[in-house]
C-alpha cells in the first residue's frame, strides 16, 4: 500500500495497457494506492502489476505501465481511494473500471470490460465492450459503448448516451438529452427539456413528459409516451405498419404554463400516448 498525502483538489491520472481499476472516494486528505496481480499466483499477471509504476507531483498522482505495452499480456488489480471531489483520468486497455463514492470531474474508459460509477460531478465514460452504469452526474454526461447497455440515474446537465448494441435506460436530465442505440430499447424516467430517442430496432418509453421537446423514432418497435397532468402538449404522431392510440384530450390551446412538443414516429409498431392519473 502506497500512501500519498495531498491538499487543494486532486487529480488522478491512469494510463494502463491491462489493469481491473477499483476506485473508491473517502474523507481524508490522502491518496491510497494498492497494486496487486489480478490472479494472484499467474507469472503474467504478477509481472504487469510490477511494472506499474505510481508517481506523486504536487496534488496529482500517476500510474503508468513501465516497458512497452505491447508485450503487457498479464492484467493488474489496482485499488485506489482518494479524497472525495477526486478529478480522475483512468484508462485501461483491458479491464473493468468501477468508481465508488463521490469524485470530481471523471473521464473513463477501457477497451473491454464495464464502467461502473456511483456519482460524479460531470463524466465521459466510454467502452469498447461492456455495459455502463452511473448513479448520478452533477453536470453533463457522455456515456458511449460500442456493444453494451447504459444505464444513469439522474444527470443535473446535459446528457448524450450512445450504443451500438445494447438498451438505454434514464432517470431523468435536466439539459438536453440524447439517447441512440442501433439495437436495442430505451426508457426515460422524465423528459423536462429538450430530449431526442432514436434506436434502430427497439421500443422506446417516456414515463413522464413534463415539457420541453421530445422526438422520438424507432423504425421497428413501439412508442409509449405518458404526459404529466397539467401539461399541455402539441402532438405530431406516426406509423407506416401499426396505430397511433391517442388518449390525450384535444383542446383549443395550452391551459396550464407547461408546454411540451412531441414528435412520434415508427415504421413498425403502435404509438400510444397517455395521460397521467392526477
Amino acid at each position: 500500500m502506497q500512501n500519498f498525502p495531498v491538499a487543494g483538489i486532486p487529480r488522478m491520472i491512469i494510463d494502463l495497457p491491462s489493469a481491473i481499476l477499483d476506485l473508491d472516494t473517502h474523507e481524508e486528505a490522502t491518496v491510497l494506492v494498492r497494486i496487486t496481480a489480478a490472479r494472484p499466483g499467474r507469472a503474467a499477471d504478477e509481472r504487469a502489476a510490477e511494472r506499474i509504476e505510481v508517481s506523486a507531483d504536487a496534488d496529482t498522482v500517476s500510474l503508468f505501465h513501465a516497458g512497452p505495452k505491447m508485450f503487457a499480456l498479464g492484467t493488474a488489480h489496482v485499488r485506489i481511494t482518494a479524497p472525495a471531489g477526486t478529478l480522475v483520468e483512468a484508462k485501461t486497455g483491458n479491464g473493468a473500471i468501477t468508481a465508488r463514492g463521490s469524485w470530481g470531474q471523471a473521464s473513463l474508459k477501457t477497451s473491454n470490460g464495464s464502467i461502473r460509477v456511483d456519482s460524479a460531478a460531470g463524466l465521459r465514460a466510454n467502452t469498447s465492450n461492456g455495459p455502463v452504469t452511473v448513479g448520478a452526474v452533477g453536470g453533463r454526461a457522455e456515456l458511449t459503448s460500442s456493444n453494451g447497455s447504459l444505464e444513469v440515474g439522474e444527470v443535473f446537465g446535459d446528457a448524450e448516451l450512445k450504443t451500438s448494441n445494447g438498451d438505454i435506460r434514464v432517470a431523468g436530465a435536466a439539459g438536453r438529452l440524447g439517447a441512440k442505440t442501433s439495437a436495442g430499447t430505451i426508457r426515460v424516467g422524465r423528459s423536462t427539456g429538450e430530449t431526442t430517442l432514436k434506436t434502430s430496432a427497439g421500443a422506446i418509453s417516456v414515463a413522464s413528459l413534463e415539457g420541453g421537446s421530445l422526438t422520438a423514432a424507432t423504425s421497428v418497435g413501439e412508442i409509449d409516451i405518458d404526459v404529466a397532468q397539467g401539461v399541455a402538449v402539441w402532438v405530431d404522431a406516426s406509423t407506416k405498419a401499426g396505430s397511433v392510440i391517442n388518449e390525450l384530450r384535444a383542446t383549443d390551446g395550452p391551459a396550464s404554463q407547461a408546454t411540451a412538443e412531441l414528435r412520434a414516429s415508427t415504421s413498425l409498431g403502435t404509438v400510444r400516448l397517455r395521460r397521467l392519473a392526477a
